[in-house]
């Protein structure tokens, strides 16, 4: 079995160095190393008229016996249906295209069809649905009307949201402790579907700002608020996208550990201001009354300039970007395969960080939260998008 490794020395070459080895080119350039450099301009290549817009299509009904509590994973499947998995419950949702709600299925146990702690799914290439159960430390198959087809040992970490995915291939990828523990970046598994994982390799190194403190044997610890993160995320094809959330830069990595482009996108920095500072201490209330002290001084001056990746399901990049406080919505900046900056999208509601977030084809879906933090599923069509792009990034 291979040990694959993505280096921590060549990323930092990139992210601190890259400058220096790049010419004065445009989307051209290329690095030192071979990969490509991707320059953006800040307002992105979209026209007016070529701007995708969010338009809302319509909610999700709620269980006719039991409210969502926690709907936090989505997998949109075939023909716009939808399985949401609720983690409050420990139950599987699945609606029809016009957000009606067909049936549900599993619940908490350790039983064929129960879970304990499950943080994910997955939707295969033959349309049944992998359900990551953390705490039975296994993968429960279901068929498309919820019964199980299969059961599969998991020894993966307990990370929420999962970012594992099925790729064009049908591989299944995962994510497991790396040789730092808790803590570390974790390491990416790669498997055949029912087999052993046939690949390991590291994402890069990066610790993030913490506060901690040692209560007994135990270290309970917590990222500084607004720090830099190693933020990252899975391509359909196997590749992976990652930046150190610091600036805007993200890295395409092969799965070998080869960094085939960079992409840079020049966004001004957006303040922390003081209202944020006082709410993030408010926020860490519990960390302090365990015994955690907190130095706000240590809160970065200005925000990450991204907070999470999504790749859809034809490899476009939709970025959560840092916005100003009181801003109006939500947002995301839209990438294209190659790492183009295609221009921002604005979404029409607030979007909670916690929420899930998956774009298939034209529609995105999500979770909206009411003033009284009950989940409501919401469904967006992405106007602009033409089956014509569609269609040219499936190839790729």
């Amino acid at each position: 079995m291979s040990i694959l490794m993505i280096r921590a020395a060549a990323l930092a070459l990139l992210l601190t160095a890259c400058d220096a080895n790049r010419e004065e080119a445009g989307p051209g350039t290329r690095a030192a190393s071979g990969a490509a450099i991707v320059r953006n301009a800040a307002g992105g290549t979209w026209t007016t008229a070529e701007r995708w817009r969010l338009v809302p299509d319509g909610t999700f009904a709620d269980p006719p016996s039991e409210p969502l509590m926690f709907p936090g994973v989505l997998e949109p499947g075939p023909a716009g249906t939808l399985y949401a998995l609720d983690l409050g419950t420990q139950r599987v949702h699945v609606y029809d295209a016009q957000g009606r709600h067909v049936r549900a299925f599993g619940r908490a146990g350790g039983g064929p069809g129960e879970f304990k702690q499950p943080v994910g799914m997955a939707l295969a290439p033959d349309e049944s649905l992998w359900v990551v159960d953390a705490g039975n430390l296994r993968y429960t198959v279901f068929d498309p009307v919820g019964v199980v087809r299969a059961t599969h040992r998991r020894d993966g970490m307990h990370l929420r949201p999962w970012p594992g995915r099925f790729d064009r291939q049908g591989r299944l990828w995962d994510v497991e402790t790396g040789p730092g523990g808790l803590g570390a970046a974790p390491v990416l598994v790669r498997r055949p579907m029912n087999a052993e994982p046939t690949e390991r390799f590291e994402l890069p190194a990066f610790s993030p700002a913490r506060w901690s403190f040692k209560k007994g044997p135990v270290e309970n610890m917590v990222n500084v608020p607004y720090s830099p993160e190693l933020v990252w995320a899975l391509n359909p094809d196997g590749r992976i996208w990652s930046g150190i959330s610091s600036e805007y830069r993200l890295v395409l990595h092969e799965p070998g550990g080869d960094t085939l482009r960079v992409s840079e996108l020049p966004l001004p920095p957006v303040p922390v201001t003081a209202a944020e500072r006082e709410r993030a201490a408010k926020e860490l209330k519990y960390f302090t009354d365990q015994g955690g002290r907190i130095d706000l001084s240590q809160i970065p001056r200005h925000k990450p300039a991204f907070t999470s990746i999504h790749v859809d399901d034809q490899g476009y990049l939709w970025i959560r970007p840092a916005l100003p406080e009181g801003a109006n919505g939500s947002a995301f900046d839209v990438l294209d395969p190659e790492g183009k900056y295609l221009g921002r999208v604005t979404v029409p509601v607030q979007l909670d960080y916690r929420m899930p977030v998956a774009v298939r084809g034209d529609r995105l879906y999500t979770v909206v939260l009411s003033k009284d933090d009950v989940p409501q599923l919401v469904r967006f069509r992405i106007e602009g998008r033409t089956s014509a792009e569609t269609r040219v990034a499936a190839r790729r």
